[in-house]
């Protein structure tokens, strides 16, 4: 189930945001809205990497103990560095993987940058 259709089915309005979280070789972890993508100049200048890059399919579920479409930072086997995108500031409600393919979480965006020791940056792009 993709983000617009849970945005649907949960009836919130479009503007809201729901988050994407990526994996990253820099052992970080990206949330941006669902209809953006991750910068990864932006966010390389934010955590001090030279270089950011995905993680390869094959290594997500050794790295964070879930299968892709079910990354979530919530409940990960370590403690990485979560970077979200400032947009999510704005909204009343997020979306979030709960750890399964199809799940979802709806929370607000402060209490989800709490539970995660997340930092506000502006790391989205328009696709």
């Amino acid at each position: 189930m993709d983000a617009k259709h849970v945005r649907d089915l949960a009836a919130l309005e479009l503007h809201r945001y729901s988050a994407r979280s990526t994996a990253l070789r820099a052992a970080s972890f990206g949330g941006n809205p669902a209809n953006t993508e991750l910068d990864f100049k932006a966010l390389a200048h934010y955590t001090g990497d030279r270089r950011i890059e995905m993680l390869p399919l094959k290594e997500v579920q050794a790295a964070t103990g879930y299968i892709r479409g079910g990354v979530t930072v919530v409940a990960c086997k370590k403690n990485y560095s979560v970077y979200i995108d400032e947009l999510a500031q704005i909204c009343d409600v997020i979306s979030i993987s709960a750890g399964m393919r199809g799940l979802q979480i709806l929370l607000a965006p402060e209490d989800y940058i709490r539970a995660v020791k997340g930092r506000v940056a502006p790391i989205a792009k328009p696709v």
